[in-house]
């Protein structure tokens, strides 16, 4: 798969101060976590540092990228 939206208007983004979230297409259980590494690559390349969650409440928490890293690989094991 491909990553949206692209590097440059990702980067274009981070400066501007837009949070960002990481979403799936997964399709199976087997597929939630596929490609998170590249995603978390992608937003570091951006310059991001954490990604917005959103919660019940309508409101946002953030992780840090590294928690994400973890989460991947936890992931990927498990399958």
């Amino acid at each position: 798969g491909e990553e949206y939206p692209g590097p440059d208007l990702l980067k274009a983004f981070c400066r501007a101060g837009v949070d960002c979230t990481i979403g799936t297409d997964a399709h199976s259980p087997r597929e939630v976590a596929l490609g998170l590494d590249r995603a978390v690559a992608a937003l570091r390349e951006a310059g991001y540092d954490r990604v917005a969650v959103p919660t019940r409440d309508h409101d946002r928490r953030y992780l840090g990228l590294d928690d994400l890293s973890v989460s991947a690989a936890s992931a990927a094991a498990r399958v």
